[in-house]
């Protein structure tokens, strides 16, 4: 294991490091640009800090085959065409387990979805928060081994929440959209079947868009929303989580007093929940 993210002095990273063919793991300040040969660095298993820029870069990445962990940024200005080809290039790296991006590129943001017809077999770590997305890409029904999705999508709809529903393995969500739709997405019985923790965020009110029906998210044990204010409603069917422990309602603001506001919603959920056989604890904060 070679670990230099916190060595501050280095300015570049040496050419011949490509040459240490038995490393396995190599962690780099944030925003590295590796020099040319990764793909002799066979061996490695986990990878941290890689800022791709060249082309010739992710060719070199995508034989990587035995890379289990991927951190990786992505340049502000790098153009599509280059980003289709990267992400073309890692869907290459079939024993991919954990897979994190950022970086915002401006042409990503409102390009069309793109299919992947050999989704990530074993990936079961994807984190994507701090890359947006337009839409929910559909290729993520293919990841039936996914643990963790962290995603932010510029709009959303119900349909693309069932999408996400169907993951038969995901225990924990963290899902980030701009804009929402005005009808409720209810979730019923079939979906997120092994979820234990959700966190909804939107500009919009979230507490008014989600809903749950009987025998939804039955494993679900914390509850965490966000939005830029409360219309005075909660989640409808919230008493259908029987699992739920604890509920964080984040993001409450309106032309009301904050302390008011908050004192508001904390017994708005309170009263919701006050038949819940577990009497789930809630916090509301302003922020």
């Amino acid at each position: 294991m070679l670990d230099i993210n916190d060595c501050e002095l280095i300015k570049s990273i040496p050419s011949d490091i490509v040459h240490l063919p038995r490393l396995s793991c190599l962690v780099l300040p944030n925003w590295t640009e590796l020099p040319e040969g990764i793909e002799n660095m066979k061996s490695l298993h986990s990878l941290r800090g890689l800022d791709m820029k060249s082309l010739k870069c992710f060719m070199g990445l995508s034989e990587l085959f035995n890379l289990r962990e991927l951190h990786m940024s992505i340049d502000t200005s790098l153009e599509l065409p280059k980003i289709d080809a990267l992400i073309c290039f890692i869907e290459k790296l079939y024993n991919l387990e954990y897979l994190f991006i950022s970086g915002n590129p401006a042409e990503c943001e409102h390009s069309q979805q793109r299919s992947s017809s050999n989704p990530f077999e074993h990936i079961e770590r994807l984190e994507l928060q701090f890359w947006r997305l337009w839409r929910v890409p559909k290729w993520l029904c293919g990841l039936h081994s996914l643990r963790l999705l962290k995603l932010y999508v510029e709009e959303t709809s119900t349909q693309d929440v069932h999408l996400l529903g169907k993951l038969p393995s995901l225990v924990h969500l963290e899902f980030r959209a701009c804009e929402i739709p005005d009808e409720r997405a209810m979730l019923g019985t079939g979906l997120f079947p092994v979820l234990e923790f959700l966190n909804f965020w939107s500009r919009k009110d979230t507490t008014a868009y989600l809903g749950f029906e009987a025998g939804a998210m039955p494993s679900l044990r914390t509850l965490r929303i966000r939005g830029s204010h409360w219309g005075g409603t909660v989640p409808v069917g919230t008493e259908h989580l029987l699992h739920l422990q604890e509920i964080k309602v984040h993001g409450v603001c309106n032309n009301k007093n904050t302390v008011e506001t908050l004192k508001e919603v904390k017994d708005a959920f309170k009263q919701t929940l006050l038949m819940h056989p577990n009497r789930p604890s809630v916090e509301v904060h302003h922020l």
